[in-house]
């Protein structure tokens, strides 16, 4: 007696609900990274130290830029101006700085990073979880879907 081999049904639509899902969360786990980023770039406008302002070109060279690499993904957040480092860097030392804007000074960037690494590692897991939890759901439901199309109630 030959034996058949075992057939799996519905199993490409799974996977393709799945790969859909996967890709889902990709999105939204950069659309978590861009919140971080406005959140960030917000605080330093908002609590001390802040964005020094001459002419107001270092406050709007501003940028964020996605990376996608292999898997991975980030994103590149900072200032463009050719002085922000400089001016960034200016800790007072010996002399006395004056920042023409009040409450702003050196490290601006580095202190808002500083200050909201909890908020952004949550604006990071709450955006993942929150996308699994109803990606998972979803491609069930799907799946399950599918079966009882195609093949009736079991």
């Amino acid at each position: 007696m030959a034996r058949r081999a075992a057939e799996l049904h519905g199993m490409n639509e799974v996977m393709q609900n799945l790969n859909k899902q996967i890709n889902e969360i990709k999105a939204k786990s950069m659309a978590s990274l861009i919140k971080c980023s406005i959140l960030v770039r917000r605080d330093m406008d908002l609590t001390p130290p802040l964005i020094p302002v001459d002419i107001g070109n270092l406050r709007l060279s501003w940028f964020t830029s996605p990376i996608r690499q292999n898997f991975r993904q980030g994103i590149i957040m900072g200032f463009s101006a050719n002085y922000a480092t400089k001016v960034h860097e200016m800790v007072d030392g010996d002399r006395k700085i004056n920042w023409t804007r009040p409450n702003s000074g050196a490290k601006f960037f580095q202190a808002a990073l500083y200050r909201n690494v909890n908020k952004m590692l949550e604006i990071i897991r709450t955006g993942i979880i929150l996308e699994q939890g109803k990606g998972m759901k979803t491609t069930r439901k799907k799946a399950y879907a599918a079966y009882n199309k195609k093949y009736g109630r079991r």
